[in-house]
């Protein structure tokens, strides 16, 4: 999910249909196709990503009170650090849709966006990287 969040956001980028799709929460009549399925695809698989996310961490946060390993500690943080970059992530998306209304994008809007963007991949990473060692120190 995080890949296609991130891949998609950058397909918008990249086809220069940033600003396709002015509406909120799916796409209208002024959006081209493309611009149309690109960002209605961002916005889904976000707002899915969030939800596991979500359900991730209070399943995690459950098996840290019962006693988990250390690992499931920093494995909650990086999960409720992704979270809040997801989140924070969001915002910053309906910021830039609301801040096109009136003016072409602000670049600090953008450049917040692909930074927070990095930010979230990198704990996505970060998480995946310790689930893998966990599971591979238990010889599962």
């Amino acid at each position: 999910g995080g890949a296609i969040v991130v891949l998609a956001g950058g397909a918008i980028v990249g086809s220069g249909t940033a600003a396709g799709c002015p509406a909120l929460p799916l796409c209208d009549d002024r959006s081209t196709v493309t611009a149309s399925g690109l960002h209605e695809l961002h916005r889904a698989v976000w707002a899915l990503l969030l939800l596991g996310l979500i359900a991730t961490g209070a399943g995690m946060a459950r098996r840290r009170r019962l006693g988990g390993p250390a690992a499931t500690a920093l494995a909650t943080a990086l999960n409720h650090g992704a979270l809040a970059l997801l989140a924070l992530q969001g915002t910053l998306g309906v910021l830039m849709i609301l801040d096109f209304r009136t003016a072409p994008i602000a670049e600090h809007l953008r450049i917040a966006h692909v930074t927070v963007a990095a930010l979230f991949w990198w704990a996505l990473s970060a998480a995946w990287w310790l689930a893998y060692e966990t599971r591979r120190q238990r010889g599962a």
